[in-house]
């Protein structure tokens, strides 16, 4: 005997267009006069002129963009009923999107940017979800998850020409994390001697020391790379249980997500923000300090640069590096709430329907590597931190 009640395969292919990125007056050209100040100069003698220059190019081809999507899945129900599963698969292909055309240089004199459809931009993933419930006498009980993996890839973005490949961030998903890669602290004067040079302002001991990936013994731009996922994460996931016994019922449920980065800054974790205004925090404590006539040394262990008065330090603060980046993955465990309902007897003796006394707790508990702000914040600035709440209920029905 087969255990499925219910098995259903499906699959989809479409093409749809986007033409929202298309101003009104896209596919003509425009010019407007040279205003004062602006003219052109002309002969020996540098008379000035008034003139007309080119300040939109049209673009007559441009259409609207393309999606070409593909999405399979299976939906099934095994033991009579009891389970229930759903997998989706999809692809999306993007092409012809409407960005900025980069490679046109700068002397042919086109004032601003000209858009055609020259991006193109894959998407991926899975969708899976599943429940169970079943019981034991007059203990009922339901597990249910879910989970989501979704990657974008960009494949033509009209980058321009990278000093190096590493540069580069065709071939990465979009909301990718690029900067300078860090080397820990710079330990002393000799360090800092033997070190390729930082055009990031000034520093010192106790600074970020950053790789120079290109050994042309200076940090810059051209030092650039990939540092790893954006701060929208690729995978969301959730997942609980419910049970009921004569009349209790319990309710938890857990959400988290992976694959996630976000920076650290602003005036929740750097020091003396804004300005050498502010304040100092107690994951300072672990800053590098060298300072032998009281005994202090933390050059091996330090975890936090040198404290600055300086604000936003151009060579620690100024280039997005991957010092300041954190894993931002976590497990919250959501909401919790237990309530219990009166029997049909006693409820019969009142004159009610229905009545259901409950409490309920939400973010109770966060399972993270940040540990000083929430990893679901989105800014590390001045903001309402997420509440842990408790509700006291009754539902009466007469």
């Amino acid at each position: 005997k087969t255990p499925f009640s219910f098995l259903k395969i499906r699959a989809s292919y479409g093409i749809s267009g986007n033409d929202s990125n298309i101003s009104y007056f896209q596919k003509s050209s425009f010019f407007s006069s040279v205003g004062s100040g602006s003219n052109y100069l002309t002969g020996e003698s540098l008379s000035s002129i008034q003139g007309f220059r080119e300040s939109q190019v049209g673009v007559p081809d441009i259409m609207a963009e393309r999606s070409h999507k593909f999405n399979a899945g299976l939906d099934m129900r095994l033991f009579n009923d009891r389970w229930s599963v759903s997998v989706d698969g999809f692809y999306e292909d993007n092409d012809d999107l409407i960005i900025a055309q980069a490679t046109i240089p700068s002397v042919i004199g086109v004032r601003g940017s000209v858009k055609n459809n020259v991006g193109r931009m894959i998407n991926g993933g899975v969708e899976v979800s599943t429940d169970f419930t079943s019981n034991v006498g007059d203990f009922y009980y339901s597990v249910y998850g879910n989970f989501t993996f979704s990657r974008n890839i960009v494949k033509e973005m009209q980058e321009t020409d990278a000093t190096y490949r590493f540069n580069r961030k065709t071939g990465y998903p979009l909301n990718s994390t690029f900067g300078l890669m860090s080397d820990g602290l710079f330990y002393d004067e000799a360090d800092i001697e033997g070190h390729a040079e930082q055009l990031y302002g000034t520093y010192n001991p106790g600074d970020i020391k950053y790789i120079d990936l290109s050994k042309d013994g200076y940090v810059n731009e051209d030092d650039r790379t990939y540092l790893g996922f954006g701060d929208i994460p690729e995978i969301v996931y959730g997942f609980g249980v419910n049970l009921n016994f004569k009349g209790f019922d319990l309710d938890i449920a857990f959400q988290g997500v992976g694959n996630v980065q976000k920076k650290m800054g602003g005036f929740v974790y750097w020091e003396f923000r804004p300005d050498g205004k502010g304040n100092v925090m107690p994951h300072h404590l672990d800053r590098w300090v060298y300072d032998p006539e009281n005994g202090i040394d933390t050059r091996e262990t330090a975890t936090y640069p040198r404290l600055s008065l300086t604000g936003n330090d151009g060579n620690n603060r100024g280039p997005n590096s991957d010092y300041w980046l954190r894993d931002a993955s976590y497990l919250r465990l959501k909401s919790v709430e237990l309530g219990y309902t009166l029997p049909a007897k006693a409820l019969k003796a009142m004159w009610l329907k229905n009545l259901r006394i409950y409490v309920t707790g939400t973010n109770l508990l966060t399972f993270d590597k940040i540990g000083i702000l929430d990893p679901e914040s989105t800014t590390t600035g001045i903001s309402y931190p997420l509440q842990r709440i408790f509700t006291l209920g009754l539902n009466i029905s007469f």
